[in-house]
């Protein structure tokens, strides 16, 4: 019997519905909060966080379920900042994490904070664009780890948000040429130089040649 054949029906139909949605979205938020959403009827999770990741190791939050926009001063979002470095460290490849924090060993800081506001778990999906560039990272925070069964079958979702995740950010390409600053300040000299060379001007206009001294010569006999 086709494997297809066994997974049931609906939960085909909420994969292909979240595909869809992924690729309906116009912005890389709009994408972020159907991420974080759309996803509850499949994983109900206690909280979906969509990060997008940023130089040295930092996160940038993008949406939280349930929220349209976080309050960026609230003592949650304050101790996310100084957790998240930590928790993207123990993603290190490409596929989906459990992280339980009985099994881990986290610094004080971030162990007192996941004591009071996360589940005993996280499931950590990163999002890697075509150069193999860690674009983002999607955590649901769950009580119990995902079923094994139901891995393989979002492989599909997670390559689609990867890919309108680099096409909605323009990262995660193959990267090509770019000017260096010392080239862009020459570049900037040159058409400098250029505005103040003296450039010669011609119109054209219809006109006619006339005779600065013009004499009249009439014959002395007629015909």
């Amino acid at each position: 019997m086709n494997d297809r054949a066994q997974i049931p029906s609906q939960l085909l139909l909420t994969l292909g519905a979240l595909r869809d949605k992924a690729m309906a979205a116009d912005s890389l938020n709009a994408l972020a909060f159907s991420i974080a959403n759309d996803a509850y009827p499949l994983l109900r999770f206690r909280q979906a966080l969509v990060f997008a990741q940023r130089a040295a190791g930092q996160f940038e939050l993008l949406c939280v379920s349930g929220l349209a926009k976080p309050q960026e001063d609230s003592p949650y979002l304050v101790w996310l900042r100084r957790a998240m470095p930590w928790v993207g460290a123990q993603v290190a490849g490409s596929e989906p994490a459990w992280l339980a924090r009985d099994e881990l060993a986290p610094p004080p800081e971030v162990a007192d904070g996941w004591a009071e506001w996360w589940p005993p778990g996280a499931w950590c999906v990163p999002v890697h664009g075509r150069n193999g560039l860690r674009l983002g990272l999607i955590v649901f925070l769950l009580e119990s780890p995902v079923q094994e069964n139901l891995v393989p079958l979002m492989q599909g979702l997670f390559r689609t948000w990867a890919y309108c995740w680099s096409s909605l950010s323009g990262l995660g390409r193959l990267k090509g040429w770019r000017p260096s600053r010392r080239q862009l300040l020459v570049v900037l000299a040159l058409l400098a130089a250029l505005l103040v060379l003296p450039v010669g001007q011609t119109a054209l206009a219809p006109a006619g040649i006339v005779s600065g001294q013009a004499e009249v010569n009439n014959s002395p006999i007629d015909g």
